[in-house]
């Protein structure tokens, strides 16, 4: 038996980037209800009674939304939209191939019968599994900016990405609360009232910053589901020249193709950002720099944090990567670079000034190339 629907309920409007679980705790504030059952029971359209109860007790917020929007239609959008608009996906999946994404998203949104609650746990976690990242986290400046404006606070989506440790906006290091992100999926999250505008924050620096504001363009620049192998080539073409002129890959020894390189190029990423830092981004050791560097990153083993990381230790800036036209022109001309006369590469293509590589660092470049090509195959 099926129960009898109410429709009398809709969510608040979502604020500027807003944190899914945020909107869904506001609407339990604002509605009164002691009870969190009472607020579920209301959101799934069903009556507050007891053989009702149970089945919306233990919910996700997935679910919840999920019922939700079958039971009032798409107030603030269809799941898929939701899932784009008010959870980390974007970041997540910024990288990975078509293909990726979109058995990402059935994993995430699956049905009833294919529901894998912990893939839900971790996106409303926004991935975070270290203890040093496990809670909320605001920035008081942006917490009195949105009491003078809205009138009450809540969840940032872009400050609760396990990479940011600033706000991108106003510069400040991000505080900590106590609602912890790993009850997120079991209960509502708790309301954003007991953080504070009050409190000050120190100033981040430089290379925080820096990474927070790659962060966010990569979460809040335009998402699609299509991916091109083209793109993913020259963002890698960027890499390899990158690795390049920083001094790596500079001699036979040091195969680009190998995990020796890779080896070095981690241990230097230890001393710039830490061990911590790098395991809290799934940077867990040069294995992860050698599926960038050398395999395909477009997997879901490759983390758009570990892509970020790299981009930022060798100063690339995110819109760069985000410039689809661009990418793929830098892959057709490091191609080009490969296929013309040694005497006559200067001539055709102007890949080494663009990327800023030296004339005697052009073979190197076109050697690593060529065996980033065979790993395609």
């Amino acid at each position: 038996m099926n129960p009898k629907k109410i429709d009398i309920f809709t969510l608040p409007e979502p604020y500027p980037d807003e944190f899914l679980n945020s909107i869904i705790a506001r609407y339990h504030c604002h509605s009164g209800n002691i009870l969190e059952a009472k607020s579920r029971c209301e959101l799934c359209g069903v009556p507050y009674e007891k053989k009702w109860i149970s089945n919306v007790n233990h919910q996700t917020v997935f679910d919840t939304m999920r019922k939700y929007i079958e039971a009032h239609g798409p107030t603030i959008g269809t799941m898929t939209e939701c899932f784009i608009k008010y959870t980390s996906f974007p970041f997540e999946a910024r990288f990975l191939s078509t293909e990726s994404k979109k058995k990402m998203i059935s994993l995430y949104l699956p049905s009833e019968e294919e529901k894998d609650s912990k893939r839900q746990r971790r996106l409303l976690r926004n991935g975070i599994t270290a203890p040093e990242a496990s809670y909320l986290r605001y920035c008081p400046d942006c917490v009195r900016e949105d009491i003078e404006k809205y009138g009450e606070p809540y969840w940032h989506r872009i400050h609760q990405l396990r990479i940011m440790q600033c706000c991108p906006v106003h510069k400040r290091v991000l505080l900590e609360t106590n609602p912890p992100c790993w009850t997120m999926s079991r209960q509502y999250p708790q309301y954003a009232d007991d953080i504070s505008c009050s409190e000050s924050s120190p100033y981040a620096d430089a290379m925080s910053l820096m990474i927070a504001r790659n962060a966010n363009l990569l979460l809040t620049h335009p998402f699609s589901f299509d991916s091109d192998e083209q793109v993913t080539n020259g963002i890698r073409v960027c890499l390899i020249a990158a690795c390049i002129h920083k001094g790596y890959c500079l001699n036979e020894v040091t195969r680009f193709t190998g995990k020796w390189v890779s080896k070095i190029i981690y241990a230097d990423l230890l001393r710039t950002f830490g061990e911590s830092f790098l395991f809290i981004n799934d940077i867990l050791g040069e294995s992860t720099l050698h599926r960038i560097l050398h395999d395909n990153f477009s997997t879901e083993t490759t983390s758009t944090a570990s892509i970020l990381l790299f981009m930022t230790y060798f100063g690339i800036p995110a819109k760069t990567f985000l410039d689809n036209g661009l990418m793929k022109k830098r892959y057709h001309q490091a191609k080009q670079l490969c296929e013309v006369p040694d005497s006559e590469r200067l001539l055709f293509s102007n890949l080494p000034n663009e990327l800023g590589l030296p004339l005697e660092l052009v073979p190197r470049f076109i050697t690593c190339f060529r065996n980033m090509e065979k790993s395609n195959l």
